[in-house]
């Protein structure tokens, strides 16, 4: 491919490792306890979806947000079947997915505890306690308190889930010197040893009371809840106007297994943390309401721990929520939490899904082009984007951890893994313009990722990273510790990348779980339109402007005028040796008739034929050329001066060659001579008769095609359809166009095929089967293309047919069944028809120069 030999820059952005949890449909309370308290121990933790699933299917808005969430671990606590497998991997493309196995025939919460990690551990949600003990230490107060308890204390479960405890999930450790332990210790008889010395370190309580009175009075509290969420990513793709539940504090009232879902579901309604004052969403049991409203419940509803606002308003503003309990119940709750600076409602909720509307297109945001970049993932403070140069295809990635791990010293607080998302230049660079690059944008269906060659990557020998992953954008995933070694990232070029991905199987699928079932193919490689198209596209400086000359409407009418033409379609020719053959033959029966003899003067007939055009060859004078290059439009002095530039640069390139024509006349020979053995005296390359050269005059000028040109675009090859829905895909592209020649697959049983087109366009796997017209759609390649599209998994499949719709002769039928049957496959199909231009321009050259890189 054209590589380009600039620096290329990387950008690198860090954010918590994102889990998503799937869990049976009866899921129980022990479980979702589980989860929640190892959820709070991790940075970003808090927010972790619990998605319910029978192991066959997901319900489809909760399906939607998985897409949305972009996890890099699917955990389930389901068995999930192989069409639910295949769906994950290839649509998620997490970098794992995990089953929860337990041998216990009653589960515990010991045994029901996920096992994530592989000898290493997830950055604590305690990390951003640097932070907040800088600050504090720059104001001259005491260190921020954490609430604890002890672990055989007794706290109401609503509690736990609202704000959640240190030792809930982590082991004992000291959290000195950033922060220390405020913990509920009730009185009791037995007898436990201290956790720890010292006033410093630890402050303790006794009853539910003093912990619900610290909660209320301590705005410098902070919680394992708080924490978790605190300078992490967080999704916008619910913000929208009035319906952002950013403008409320959020109370779910209930116990119920629903109401426990909506209540931890509902935090990717807002944005993360940046003040420990603050909660997004907290839930309550009923029975804290019987006798009214608990004090330390109203005062969070205030204007003095709720800053949100509706519209402006002064009044913070409070909705309580339910699944379990009916409207006139909450209504009753909300005018007791009613007061003059707080405006309270209430919704009864029919499901715990609120992940219900999703945004299915980037919404606007007034940057042109770049909407359809768009991202869902946005920051409150603390950006941390960083970038760097790199040369040649390998990249040393440099540590850059999160913003808040800077200045902060290694303990067991700010020690863990994150994630490190990447968005690289290509060197392979496809973008017509030259002040724009495009970026490796990695797609999930087609596993190019698996390219990129990995060194140097872990906590070790016994401690492997795990594998890379591409993000919902693009951007690839590589894991990050403080402790690990710098890793080296080797970058494919274009043909590296799709064949591996089509090589073996995609990471995490069915296919890939089963024992020697890696390859999906047997062997892969160029086929014979593969290396016609690398050969028409070679002469030229890159891509897009081999495209912008080999589709150009005036540029192929050029080569349509110096191509030859077919020996087996012309008639005169086709009528002539059937009266050969036939008067040869007349009267002999079948056994007399001598095929051998046949064929031999059919084969002489047309090496003759051809050896004779091939002499006389096809030229046009520069007069002639210059006017099929030449719009009607364009016939002013700028205009000539335009095509003869055009004219110029395909002489200098190969694509036509410049010289004289001439006829002998003593043996009419049609002579050609090149401009490089152009002298005074031409002589007759058969009877060497000589001739005077012209001296002037632009009948003498004579141009030919590049004998390559022309077999490429010769009736019998699909090379000139190809280029045209090569150039439709590159002209939809806007960040990233990564390409595939024509390639030949065997695949098993002697079922060998070749995918003409197969690109990615900014991460969008696009497969197409290419023919010239209608006619060549036929049962068998209907069937063909579905069994491709279930083999790879594209985004996009389908046909690309270089005639107008209306020319369309493909059964309303077979569309129905092509569109239903890659439905299945979560696939696209598109058929691409023709549209004839508006108006055509001189073909002009494009972009910079740019490396030849052999595909």
């Amino acid at each position: 491919m054209w590589s380009t030999e600039r620096n290329r820059k990387v950008e690198l952005d860090e954010r918590p490792v994102r889990v998503a949890y799937l869990v049976p449909i009866d899921v129980d309370h022990l479980l979702l306890d589980v989860l929640f308290d190892e959820a709070m121990s991790r940075w970003g933790g808090r927010r972790t979806p619990i998605i319910r699933t029978d192991g066959s299917i997901i319900d489809r808005d909760d399906w939607g947000f998985l897409e949305l969430w972009d996890a890099d671990i699917i955990y389930s606590y389901v068995p999930i079947n192989e069409y639910l497998r295949d769906r994950v991997a290839y649509l998620l493309c997490p970098s794992s997915i995990k089953i929860h196995e337990t041998a216990d025939d009653v589960p515990t919460y010991h045994s029901l505890r996920p096992e994530l990690t592989a000898n290493y551990n997830y950055l604590l949600s305690m990390s951003v306690l640097p932070t907040f003990s800088k600050r504090a230490t720059m104001r001259d107060i005491s260190l921020p308190e954490i609430l604890d308890r002890e672990r055989w204390a007794i706290v109401p479960r609503d509690i736990e889930d609202s704000f959640g405890f240190v030792s809930n999930y982590l082991s004992d450790f000291s959290l000195l010197p950033f922060a220390r332990r405020l913990n509920f210790s009730p009185k009791t008889e037995k007898k436990y040893a201290p956790r720890y010395r010292g006033e410093n370190e630890i402050r303790s309580f006794e009853t539910i009371e003093e912990m619900e009175a610290e909660i209320k009075d301590r705005r410098e509290l902070a919680t394992m809840s708080q924490l978790s969420d605190m300078f992490c990513p967080y999704l916008r793709a619910f913000d929208a106007g009035h319906e952002s539940w950013n403008e409320h504090l959020t109370i779910v009232i209930g116990d119920t297994i629903d109401d426990r879902l909506l209540f931890w579901n509902a935090i990717h309604r807002y944005s993360s943390l940046d003040d420990l004052a603050h909660y997004q969403v907290l839930r309550f049991s009923l029975k804290r309401f019987t006798n009214g409203v608990p004090d330390f419940i109203s005062h969070l509803c205030s204007g003095v721990r709720n800053h949100r606002r509706r519209a402006g308003n002064g009044a913070a503003y409070t909705i309580v929520r339910s699944c379990s309990i009916d409207d006139k119940v909450l209504q009753d709750i909300a005018d007791k939490l009613k007061g003059t600076m707080n405006m309270v409602s209430h919704k009864h909720h029919d499901s715990s899904v609120i992940y219900s509307p999703l945004p299915l297109k980037p919404r606007n945001q007034g940057r042109g082009m770049y909407d359809a970049f768009w991202s869902p993932w946005s920051r409150t403070s603390g950006r941390t984007n960083k970038s760097f140069r790199y040369e040649g295809s390998e990249i040393d990635l440099p540590m850059y951890a999160p913003w808040f791990l800077s200045e902060a010293q290694t303990t067991r607080v700010t020690s863990g893994v994150w994630v490190a998302d990447l968005k690289i230049e290509r060197r392979e660079d496809h973008c017509c313009y030259d002040n724009i690059s495009h970026f490796w944008s990695f797609p999930k269906r087609l596993a190019l990722h698996q390219a990129v060659g990995l060194e140097n990557y872990g906590g070790g020998a016994l401690v492997p990273g795990p594998e890379l992953r591409p993000t919902a954008t693009g951007k690839l995933s590589i894991w990050e510790g403080t402790s690990w070694y710098r890793p080296t990232l080797r970058l494919p070029n274009d043909y590296q990348a799709f064949t591996t991905a089509l090589l073996y199987n995609h990471p995490n699928s069915y296919a890939m779980t089963e024992q020697n079932r890696n390859l999906r193919v047997k062997d892969l490689f160029l086929s014979d339109k593969g290396r016609d198209l690398l050969g028409v596209l070679q002469p030229f400086r890159n891509l897009p402007e081999a495209l912008s000359f080999l589709t150009n409407f005036l540029f192929l009418s050029v080569i349509e005028s110096l191509k030859e033409a077919s020996l087996g379609v012309t008639p005169k020719r086709v009528k002539k040796l059937v009266h050969l053959l036939t008067a040869e033959n007349a009267g002999k029966d079948a056994e007399e008739i001598n095929y051998g003899a046949i064929v031999g003067r059919v084969l002489g007939k047309v090496i003759s034929w051809h050896g004779k055009e091939e002499a006389q060859g096809k030229k046009l004078n520069y007069a002639e050329l210059k006017r099929k290059l030449l719009p009607d439009d364009h016939n002013d002095n700028d205009g000539r001066a335009e095509v003869d530039e055009c004219i110029r640069y395909l002489r200098n390139i190969d694509i036509l060659r410049q010289g004289y024509a001439w006829r002998c006349k003593l043996c009419f020979h049609h002579n050609w001579t090149p401009n490089s053995e152009f002298t005074n005296e031409l002589h007759c390359n058969i009877c060497k008769t000589p001739e005077n050269a012209p001296i002037g005059g632009d009948e003498n000028v004579h141009f030919t095609l590049n004998p390559h040109i022309t077999r490429a675009f010769s009736s019998s090859s699909g090379t000139g359809p190809v280029l045209w829905c090569i150039n439709e895909l590159a002209n939809q592209a806007r960040k990233s166009f990564i390409l595939a020649p024509t390639l030949q697959i065997d695949i098993s049983n002697g079922w060998s095929t070749d995918i003409d087109v197969l690109a990615s366009v900014d991460g969008k796997v696009n497969m197409f089967e290419v023919k010239s017209s209608f006619s060549g759609v036929t049962e068998k390649e209907i069937e063909q293309l579905i069994n491709l599209a279930k083999r790879f998994r594209p985004d996009i499949a389908g046909f690309a047919i270089k005639q107008p719709e209306e020319n369309n002769t493909i059964t309303q039928a077979n569309i129905s069944l092509l569109k239903g049957k890659l439905a299945e496959l979560d696939v696209e199909f598109i058929l691409m028809t023709f549209k004839n231009p508006e108006s055509q321009d001189i073909p002009c050259r494009l972009g910079r120069k740019m490396k030849w890189r052999a595909w």
